[in-house]
């Protein structure tokens, strides 16, 4: 396994660990991780908040830029629609998914209060 992609899957375990959904995202360019993201649904009460999502703004934050061009996405899973739009609209070169569902997955899962 690819080690950024290899680094999606264990954030995602570690996302589990705390309480999160199993989902890990690593934006990575020239060979190096730019910034790194995690499911945090749970955590900002924020319905955006999905680990591809997070990782694209918080790299435009520290680069201060919208243009991402050039630039990979590992994803430790098939993303939901409303992250997947994302990652196509910042020009990202390239997007790796580590597991792809045949149909949606139906987690028996509530956001705690």
């Amino acid at each position: 396994m690819d080690s950024f992609m290899k680094r999606a899957v264990e954030l995602a375990a570690e996302n589990v660990k705390n309480g999160g959904q199993p989902f890990g995202a690593v934006l990575v360019k020239d060979s190096r991780i730019i910034a790194e993201g995690v499911n945090e649904l749970h955590k900002k009460h924020d319905i955006s908040a999905h680990a591809e999502m997070l990782a694209i703004r918080r790299a435009q934050e520290k680069l201060a830029t919208n243009n991402l061009a050039g630039y990979a996405m590992y994803a430790s899973g098939e993303l939901a629609l409303c992250a997947s739009l994302p990652c196509t609209l910042p020009e990202l070169q390239t997007l790796f998914i580590a597991c792809l569902l045949k149909k949606p997955l139906m987690l028996d899962w509530q956001h705690p209060d």
